[in-house]
């Protein structure tokens, strides 16, 4: 295949992709509207017997980040936190820093090559 059908392919599959997930939302949503919590659902595939089942569940909802650091401390704070780059260069740009810090904070720079398909010339 050539490189601009490869591409081409790609992207189809990404569209594929995100219209299925959209389309499994929305059909999760309607079978669950429809069906009771605790009930059982028994469907076959060529895979072999499936089962969707209505089931409840807890969903933990944390409290502020401020009100958790004060409750565990530091030590425990930076053991459970993952600092992602995009969230703290947001943060910093946001609390006016130019630059510096964030250049301060990164360890390295790792080059490698990744394939994007963007819209446009």
């Amino acid at each position: 295949m050539k490189k601009k059908d490869l591409a081409y392919r790609i992207y189809e599959i990404d569209q594929d992709l995100k219209g299925l997930e959209d389309e499994k939302r929305e059909l999760r949503e309607e079978l669950l509207g429809k069906m009771k919590t605790g009930e059982v659902l028994v469907f076959d595939t060529p895979e072999g017997t499936y089962k969707a089942k209505a089931c409840e569940t807890n969903v933990k909802i944390l409290r502020k980040n401020a009100e958790i650091l004060e409750e565990i401390g530091l030590q425990g704070y930076l053991a459970a936190s993952t600092v992602l780059c995009g969230k703290l260069e947001t943060y910093l740009k946001a609390a006016g820093d130019v630059g510096g810090t964030m250049a301060r904070c990164i360890e390295a720079v790792e080059t490698k090559t990744v394939l994007k398909i963007l819209r446009g010339n």
